[in-house]
């Protein structure tokens, strides 16, 4: 009977116990494999400009990665009587540095000075942000790995609260854990507190850290410099265009982090309410940084008063600085045109390109000139009002 049984009885194996280690194992592995589905398919995506796509804290593990980070520091000081306001300055800015943050190398301009626990290049009676900027060029072409932070002296040639806030913003920003993190030069090459595409790509106020891998695409310093006066002479059609609106002149140092079409900026600073200059800034608040790819927010519904900060005359500054037209994922493609506007225009052949460049200079042309009437009009209500109560 029981050969008998033992035939008729199906042949099924027995089965393991599964244990509770296994399940949550099992459980884990497919909520990872669904999370990695996920972040595929968000890569196909247009981008948003809020998006973010790391972690705001930087956990442990990737504090203890943060290989040194190298900082070229500019300070200005206009004579023996400012000396002790600036030493004052060089010393707060200095506090924020972070144990990475090493060596730290500095030019002086003007009245001597001495910063200890810091390398000086070198010290000038004359001189521009562009040596120090200049130097911290060189070291890139040197450590393409490497990440660089540079900060001035903000607020030493002209003090003033609203100075005050804004170095405190500027530096906060660029020795912050977040931009030594996310700039891998993957998803962020160049971080600060605010990015701004407007009235040319600059950080206000010009402090950032940047990937040296991407310092190498730039031109050298002083050659930008030069470089951006003749586009000012070329592209600047109308007459009486400030150099603050193109970034030439003493803007180019603040210009020239930004000014490659290859740059993957992103920033901190989420108040709303500032964009460029000192319009809407306000001291910092615990809870005011925000690591994320730049341009956060639609600048362009801010005036700038000023001619050719469009898409074309971007364009066309790449153009004649880098011989070079922006790839697809170029930031400047969401800001102006939109997510669905994008691959339109970046995979057009030239000759669309060139057409749709002229619709948008002719529109251009045709709001200045309206713009100029307007304020001719203005201008003969005024003469004609100050004549009637003479």
């Amino acid at each position: 009977m029981k050969r008998l049984a033992s035939r008729l009885t199906p042949n099924v194996k027995k089965q393991p116990r599964v244990t509770l280690n296994q399940m949550v194992f099992a459980t884990s592995a497919i909520i990872y494999q669904l999370l990695v589905t996920l972040n595929r398919s968000s890569l196909l995506l247009p981008r948003e400009r809020t998006l973010t796509t790391h972690g705001i804290f930087p956990t442990v593990q990737e504090r203890n990665k943060i290989e040194s980070i190298p900082v070229f520091y500019n300070v200005y000081v206009a004579n023996q009587s400012d000396h002790e306001r600036v030493q004052s300055l060089v010393g707060e800015q200095l506090s924020y540095l972070q144990s990475f943050h090493r060596p730290v190398y500095v030019h002086t301009i003007g009245h001597e000075i001495s910063i200890p626990n810091t390398t000086l290049l070198g010290h000038h009676v004359n001189a521009s942000e562009l040596v120090t900027l200049h130097s911290l060029w060189e070291y890139c072409q040197e450590h393409p790995q490497q990440k660089v932070v540079y900060l001035h002296s903000k607020g030493s040639y002209h003090p003033s609260k609203e100075n005050d806030h804004m170095r405190q913003l500027l530096t906060m920003g660029a020795l912050s854990e977040e931009c030594a993190i996310q700039t891998d030069n993957v998803v962020s090459n160049v971080c600060s507190y605010r990015f701004s595409p407007y009235p040319h790509p600059h950080t206000p106020g010009n402090m950032w850290l940047a990937h040296c891998s991407y310092v190498n695409k730039l031109l050298e310093p002083f050659i930008f410099d030069n470089d951006m006066i003749a586009v000012e002479a070329r592209l600047v059609y109308a007459r009486g265009v400030h150099p603050s609106c193109v970034g030439s002149e003493r803007f180019a140092a603040e210009h020239w982090i930004h000014s490659h079409p290859t740059v993957k900026p992103s920033d901190l600073y989420s108040n709303a309410y500032f964009a460029w200059g000192y319009q809407g800034l306000a001291e910092y608040q615990p809870g005011d940084f925000e690591w994320k790819l730049a341009p956060r927010y639609h600048m362009y519904d801010w005036p700038t008063g000023c001619k050719y900060s469009d898409l074309a005359h971007r364009l066309k500054e790449y153009r004649l600085l880098y011989n070079m037209t922006p790839r697809g994922d170029w930031w400047g493609w969401n800001f102006w045109l939109g997510p669905s506007d994008r691959p339109h225009w970046s995979d057009q052949p030239r000759k669309r390109r060139r057409q749709h460049q002229k619709q948008m200079r002719q529109q251009r042309e045709a709001a200045n000139s309206t713009q100029d009437s307007n304020r001719k009009e203005e201008r003969q209500q005024q003469e004609q009002a100050a004549t009637a109560t003479q």
